[in-house]
């Protein structure tokens, strides 16, 4: 049974080492959850390999990458073909995140962290990363960072929408919980499945319809820690 490690800073990388339900009960669809919904204990969350950045691995000298631009389809493409293809702790390399993107990761200006930065056809800058900050502390990001801050004039559709998101992995067998960041409002999910923990972050955008939708900024994919 995975046990608990309390760890919740509330930026949006750093969410990848909150925890998750140890419940195994679905939390209901993330376009119904009120912004006051009760939140569950992340005690009762499984805690992942992440350990606090105190120290980081030593660099390489090569310089963050120019990524292709993308449709919104081939992003969710590569997203998903990091989803299936990092299942257990020796997934979790540079290398492989480079295998299964096909892009080429260079170090970024930050110890331990290798990423690919470019965009997509709308406009919106994307990252796919890969940080290791010890042994057992390792993890890939995949950013939507235009997505994170709430702007009142937009009307586009999400690039990565939490509902359909939330949907395709719920069919793939996925486990969830919901829980909050300030102030007591929702902020992320995690999914999880075998070995695999998914932190999927979002903020509410206006769409085209004149409504609210919960539009994806950051999915974190790391390992749980199992006893």
């Amino acid at each position: 049974m995975a046990r608990l490690i309390a760890q919740i800073p509330f930026d949006t990388r750093t969410l990848g080492s909150a925890i998750l339900c140890l419940g195994l009960v679905a939390c209901g669809s993330p376009a119904k959850v009120p912004a006051t919904t009760p939140q569950t204990d992340r005690s009762d969350q499984p805690a992942s390999l992440s350990s606090p950045r105190a120290q980081s691995v030593k660099d390489t000298a090569n310089a963050t990458t120019l990524a292709p631009k993308l449709s919104r389809a081939e992003f969710e493409e590569k997203l998903f073909a990091l989803i299936h293809g990092i299942q257990g702790p020796a997934d979790l390399s540079k290398a492989r995140v480079e295998e299964l993107t096909h892009v080429a990761l260079g170090a970024s200006e930050i110890d331990g962290i290798w990423s690919t930065q470019g965009s997509l056809n709308s406009g919106s800058a994307y990252s796919f990363d890969f940080s290791q900050y010890a042994s057992d502390d390792k993890r890939v990001g995949i950013d939507l960072p235009d997505e994170k801050h709430y702007d009142p004039q937009r009307r586009r559709p999400c690039a990565l929408a939490l509902a359909s998101l939330h949907s395709k992995l719920k069919t793939m067998g996925y486990q969830d919980s919901e829980f909050p960041g300030p102030h007591n409002r929702p902020q992320a999910w995690q999914y999880w499945k075998g070995r695999q923990s998914l932190l999927v972050d979002y903020t509410y955008q206006a769409a085209p319809e004149d409504d609210q939708a919960a539009c994806v900024y950051a999915v974190t994919i790391e390992m749980i820690i199992e006893d």
